[in-house]
């Protein structure tokens, strides 16, 4: 008995389905299954369909050999029966997409099966998740339990200052004003009085400028870091301010 041209199955398969998807995943297939039977011995494994189906954009192998997949397959084997071959390669099955589908079978409501298929799926999409999160930190995942306010800041340093506080700051890090008081920044940020002592440690002054920099002006303050300089200026031997 000749068999049925897969052109002719196709056909039927489309006859009175509205659904575009539908439609472009059976032309999809149909023209895999196509190009397949050209191949010398025609190859239509599981495993190849799926892989040429699902990068044209069409459905994978979980799709094809899924209990709502019975379309696809009936195509499939309308090949199949065309190229003269028995059954096609079967691939074996991974022990969990086995499970799943066993659990699936015993459910005998449409849809109830079909909210326990997705939440299977939901369950799979986050394993492959932790998984990933496994490897990018060698280990087990780290979940920050901490309230967003206690968290530190992601935008870098967040410093709020009075408008005298930046004055007085900016007055420190101003080279005028510190040649007025006898003082001077050394070569390593320091600063320096005029006796040549060190008021301030290395990378003092450039600090300083970054702290300006990260920092806004909310409200009013007091003068006394300014203050203290002006005295240890003259106990070290500065102008008077």
């Amino acid at each position: 008995m000749t068999p049925t041209h897969p052109d002719l199955v196709l056909k039927g398969l489309l006859e009175g389905k509205a659904n575009q998807r539908y439609v472009r995943n059976m032309r999809i297939l149909q023209e895999v299954c196509r190009e397949l039977n050209k191949v010398s011995p025609p190859d239509f494994s599981q495993a190849t369909i799926g892989r040429m189906t699902a990068s044209r954009g069409g459905p994978s192998l979980n799709t094809l050999y899924s209990p709502k997949g019975k379309h696809f397959r009936d195509l499939i084997n309308a090949w199949i029966k065309w190229a003269g071959i028995e059954k096609a390669r079967p691939i074996k099955q991974q022990d969990g997409a086995s499970e799943e589908a066993e659990i699936l079978k015993r459910v005998s409501d449409p849809a109830i099966r079909s909210y326990i298929g997705l939440v299977i799926a939901e369950r799979r999409r986050l394993r492959v998740e932790v998984n990933a999160l496994k490897q990018l930190t060698r280990g087990t995942p780290v979940i920050d339990m901490r309230t967003q306010s206690n968290r530190p800041s992601s935008s870098g340093t967040n410093v709020s200052l009075t408008t005298d506080e930046r004055e007085t700051l900016e007055s420190i890090v101003d080279p005028a004003w510190l040649a007025a008081r006898g003082l001077r920044e050394g070569d390593r940020g320091e600063l320096i009085g005029n006796a040549g002592s060190q008021l301030l440690g290395r990378g003092a002054l450039p600090g300083i400028r970054k702290l300006l920099s990260a920092s806004s002006v909310p409200g009013s303050g007091t003068k006394t870091l300014r203050s203290n300089f002006d005295t240890a200026s003259r106990t070290d031997g500065g102008i008077p301010a």
